[in-house]
């Protein structure tokens, strides 16, 4: 493990998935793949922590976008279209 994860913030990925509100298969699949830091200690257990987490879910927010906002810009309609 990295030095500079202190080992008492570290829990399962099943744990934060729960406490986060995602799939704990998920978090298993972005950890495999590198986008979340974590580390595989036996067949079922991957561990990261709160703030790793945190880390990966800042680099998916879209810029310019307020979290949890899922309107679009408003796009006007060309005359034709409106008749």
């Amino acid at each position: 493990m990295s030095d500079s994860v202190d080992p008492n913030n570290l829990v399962t990925l099943a744990h934060v998935a729960k406490e986060f509100g995602y799939n704990p298969e998920h978090l298993r699949q972005v950890a495999v793949t590198g986008r979340l830091k974590a580390w595989f200690i036996s067949e079922t257990v991957w561990l990261t922590t709160r703030d790793l987490l945190q880390q990966y879910i800042q680099s998916r927010r879209p810029a310019g976008r307020k979290p949890g906002s899922t309107t679009r810009p408003r796009t006007r309609k060309s005359r034709a279209s409106r008749r």
